[in-house]
């Protein structure tokens, strides 16, 4: 997923850029919004990835002078995010087609001895 480099390992350069500009802009892949930070308690990590405090998922891309999103204009970085929402999040195949219940005895343990 050509995300993944802008969504993990980012905590410690968000908190540079914050300190930096006194506020860094976070956009949330899942929820394709994009929020302003300008306070390192509001930004929520688990080890050193960001994840977002709206929805807990970790799919966040701080907007730093590294990011493919710095440069873009507010319209191409919506596009750019929602690319992202869709490459990682959206089901492109429809696993019902190749979907088959055994059912499994209506779900009931099987108690048969196994055989050697």
């Amino acid at each position: 997923m050509s995300y993944m480099k802008e969504s993990t390992n980012n905590f410690n350069k968000s908190v540079f850029h914050l300190i930096k500009y006194g506020c860094i802009s976070v956009a949330c892949i899942y929820c394709e919004n994009t929020y302003k930070i300008q306070s390192k308690t509001l930004l929520y990590h688990r080890g050193e990835t960001l994840f977002c405090y709206e929805c807990g998922i970790d799919a966040m891309a701080p907007i730093t002078e590294d990011s493919i999103l710095y440069n873009m204009d507010e319209t191409d970085r919506k596009e750019q995010i929602k690319k992202w929402h869709i490459e990682g999040f959206v089901d492109l195949i429809d696993d019902n087609e190749f979907y088959y219940d055994y059912e499994y005895d209506n779900c009931e343990e099987i108690k048969e001895e196994p055989t050697f």
